[in-house]
């Protein structure tokens, strides 16, 4: 439904409509749910899978789960829109009644993020903490990787 792109699925009354207004433009693309929405209308190869939206006019709703175009994934547990994904992010999770087992990573690995996203953390695997172990939380603050210790 207002489709020009290829190979789009849409499942669910007014899904990739924006209520009816916008056009999804991309190729590949597959939204689950009365009215869903992907990260972006011209983009291609999104996932989404939506909650909360009005049945009659598509309007409202969260996305519950996304993939954007470069693979980057979202899970949300709140009941708010979640609509861009910063520079070196995996995966983000919105919510606010449990914890993340977080991404681990060796200096090198680490370092090879380009432009990472400040608020980015991780567990840097051969990083030495104050006490002399090994294996350090690390958020970067957006000039520096900082330990949590």
């Amino acid at each position: 439904r207002n489709a020009t792109g290829a190979n789009n699925v849409g499942l669910g009354h007014y899904s990739g409509t924006n209520g009816g207004s916008s056009t999804l433009s991309g190729d590949n693309n597959t939204l689950l749910g009365s009215g869903a929405k992907p990260i972006s209308y011209s983009a291609s190869n999104q996932f989404t899978v939506w909650a909360g939206a009005s049945t009659t006019t598509g309007s409202g709703g969260y996305n519950v789960l996304s993939r954007n175009s470069s693979g980057q994934w979202i899970i949300n547990i709140t009941t708010s829109e979640v609509t861009s994904i910063g520079n070196g992010v995996s995966l983000e999770v919105n919510g606010t009644t449990g914890g993340v087992l977080m991404p681990r990573l060796t200096t090198a690995q680490r370092d090879a993020i380009v432009s990472p996203a400040t608020w980015i953390t991780l567990i840097c695997t051969d990083c030495t903490a104050t006490d002399g172990s090994t294996g350090v939380m690390q958020t970067y603050n957006g000039t520096t990787w900082k330990n949590h210790w």
